[in-house]
């Protein structure tokens, strides 16, 4: 018996389920086995529509290297078509990605050797097909290492640590699957129904912070247009300011040169913020810090004025009115300011506490928020009430009590939770967003000291360092609070909340769609 006798798919068919499990193994491959540092980037692409030839690849940012991975739930036998459909995805993703230097096939049993067969003759058995098939593309792509991770080697994988909790979430019937946590959050929410139900009617300032805090497709996208807004303006701005500057005739030195210098800033401004819409594509694997962006208004406003003045001396007037033209579009863009703001709150912060009186809505607020995300499929929501933890209670007893599991250790929990997460993680128009293990934290100002609360916020921190799969499908903890004082970790997100702040729904219909979905 193999262990993909027992395989677990989690509802999502043998099929798909066997190639989630391959590049959740194949990411953590790469931060493990291989070591690889921040010049790698993971991505996987299953759900961006179009046979690409591969499940998810490993890029090298600095010399375009690619490392690819196919999984193919052929339980059996590989068959002639079989390996026509290998060789087509290999034709594939060698035609869309010609760096791709490794290519990983992943199959669900191991091949069978060199034996007799029945009539007395010796049969290669499929390691023989394999070496032949290996050969020929060998022959086809001679840059490319053609690698098999059959059952024996992903058992292996299995076994390893960094998979403990992954091993169990694929082949045991865990509580750690869709249907467990809606009925961890159902009994969660039911406990609010008599409770909380505030009047709330106003612009859901809230649900769009979280949905920027926690990563959506929508905001992303929304986020990517101003900055394609911005880019637009900065790259016609360089290009006729540097045309500007190579009029050889009727401009002074000291006019081309502030030209130049103009050119040059938003050249740079234009620099960074593609390399913040590159994040906003493809979400980095863990937390980063985002730097503020320094523009030299001045620079800009100096080459402004000199136009002016040519502008008034009439000369060069086309070119001086297209100027004064970008450059009012571009003091019309939003600041770098607002756009560094916003990317903190996706990217930089993994926890955030959101402080408001009673009555604003905090509660409902989250418990909408928690059944939107379970029911959209969007991240791995966890509702827990802070009057229900225990003191000295650290994460894994706080997420075990509310999940309902009583024997999962450190590993295997956060590991399997992880494994959960990743079947969230979204890709469409060409964004990746990461599913994240959202645990919504309600009423901290029920639990006391507020020393432990910072302690906490640490060890999430501490959590998402050790185990592999959490860097990037992170531990965010959400907090809500009618006090100021719980909270003082740099690494907590502060938001203040009005009634003006909060979602338009009430806690009596996120409960109805709750249970609605089981």
């Amino acid at each position: 018996m193999g262990i993909f006798d027992k395989f677990n798919n989690q509802d999502l068919g043998d099929e798909e389920a066997f190639e989630e499990l391959c590049c959740q193994l194949f990411e953590t491959w790469g931060m493990r086995a291989m070591g690889f540092d921040n010049t790698w980037a993971y991505r996987d692409i299953r759900g961006d529509g179009g046979d690409g030839g591969i499940e998810a690849y490993w890029f090298n940012t600095e010399n375009s290297e690619y490392i690819g991975i196919q999984a193919k739930w052929f339980k059996k036998t590989i068959s002639q078509a079989q390996y026509g459909q290998i060789r087509h995805s290999i034709d594939t993703a060698i035609g869309l990605r010609p760096s791709l230097t490794k290519y990983i096939v992943c199959i669900p049993h191991n091949l069978t050797s060199l034996r007799n067969s029945k009539n007395e003759t010796v049969s290669l058995g499929e390691e023989g097909t394999w070496k032949m098939f290996a050969e020929s593309i060998a022959q086809a792509y001679p840059d490319l290492e053609l690698v098999l991770w059959d059952e024996h080697f992903i058992g292996n994988l299995l076994q390893e640590p960094a998979n403990e909790g992954r091993q169990r979430f694929w082949f045991e019937r865990t509580a750690v699957n869709p249907d467990g946590v809606r009925l961890a959050l159902r009994r969660a929410i039911e406990e609010l129904k008599d409770r909380y139900v505030p009047e709330i009617a106003d612009d859901g300032g809230m649900a769009v912070f979280l949905d920027s805090f926690f990563g959506t497709i929508e905001s992303r996208a929304a986020l990517i247009e101003e900055i394609d807004a911005c880019l637009d303006v900065c790259h016609d701005l360089a290009y006729v300011a540097d045309s500007f500057a190579s009029v050889e005739d009727g401009l002074t030195d000291e006019l081309k040169e502030s030209a130049t210098k103009c050119r040059d800033v938003i050249a740079g401004y234009a620099d960074s913020l593609s390399a913040w819409r590159r994040m906003l594509v493809t979400e980095p694997q863990a937390l980063v810090e985002i730097d503020n962006i320094v523009v030299d208004y001045g620079a800009i406003e100096h080459f402004e004025s000199d136009v002016q003045d040519l502008k008034e001396k009439y000369k060069l007037t086309g070119h001086a009115d297209e100027l004064i033209k970008l450059i009012d579009r571009f003091r019309e863009l939003p600041g770098e300011y607002e756009i560094c703001g916003k990317m903190r709150d996706g990217f930089s912060y993994p926890h955030c506490l959101v402080i408001g009186e009673q009555g604003t809505g905090k509660t409902c607020g989250f418990a909408s928020e928690a059944a939107g995300f379970l029911e959209d499929g969007k991240h791995l929501p966890i509702f827990i009430r802070a009057g229900e933890i225990n003191e000295h209670d650290g994460w894994k007893k706080i997420v075990n009590n509310a999940l309902g599991f009583s024997d999962w250790d450190e590993a295997e929990l956060w590991q399997a939770l992880s494994s959960s997460a990743a079947m969230h993680d979204k890709c469409e128009g060409g964004i990746t967003v990461r599913a994240k293990i959202a645990v919504l934290v309600d009423g901290l100002d029920e639990r006391q000291p507020a020393s432990s609360w910072n302690a906490l916020v640490r060890q999430g921190d501490a959590i998402s360092r050790e185990y592999p799969g959490l860097d990037s499908h992170t531990l965010h903890v959400l907090m809500a609070s009618s006090a100021a004082e719980p909270i003082t970790s740099g690494n907590a997100f502060i938001m203040s909340m009005t009634k003006a702040t909060c979602p338009p729904t009430n806690c009596s219909t996120a409960i109805s769609n709750t249970t609605q979905s089981t």
